[in-house]
């Protein structure tokens, strides 16, 4: 589970116990909520919209493992 919360990072949470696993940090602070999606060769990536205005930007992760 990934969640921005305003802060200048994106969060992954185990979704059985709400421990945080993973913390990225963002350019800005989070704006939106995160955006995932996998490739046909099973990669995912996590996006997240950051800041605003001029001051904007998207930022990807991408997950390693399984």
């Amino acid at each position: 589970m990934f969640l921005g919360g305003g802060e200048p990072y994106l969060y992954g949470f185990d979704k059985a116990t709400g421990a945080e696993l993973w913390r990225g940090a963002t350019p800005y602070p989070t704006s939106a909520n995160p955006m995932t999606y996998r490739t046909r060769s099973g990669r995912q990536f996590v996006l997240i919209a950051t800041g605003g205005g001029t001051d904007a930007a998207l930022v990807a992760f991408a997950r390693s493992g399984s």
